[in-house]
């Protein structure tokens, strides 16, 4: 199991679903590249997307400290919760 403040990278994920669902690390990670891929396309044409039982993500524009242009991601969960959150 992953802990929350914990760092962890997608080795570790496709490692961890692999182990729950009996599916092969290779077609897990193939999954999890194209969930991502969708994710990022839908971020870079809307700038929001809202995924049902998860949450909202919403990406915002803003200037650092140097005037260099920044991407903020922020997720909010939905009212339902995430389902089989503990």
């Amino acid at each position: 199991m992953i802990k929350q403040t914990q760092k962890v990278t997608k080795k570790e994920i496709c490692k961890n679903i692999s182990i729950n669902t009996g599916i092969s690390q290779t077609k897990v990670s193939y999954i999890y590249d194209e969930i991502f891929k969708e994710i990022k396309k839908q971020l870079k044409e809307e700038k929001s997307l809202s995924i049902t039982n998860f949450g909202r993500l919403k990406i915002f524009n803003y200037l650092n400290l140097d005037n260099k242009k920044c991407y903020l991601l922020k997720i909010k969960k939905s009212k339902k919760g995430w389902k089989n959150e503990k």
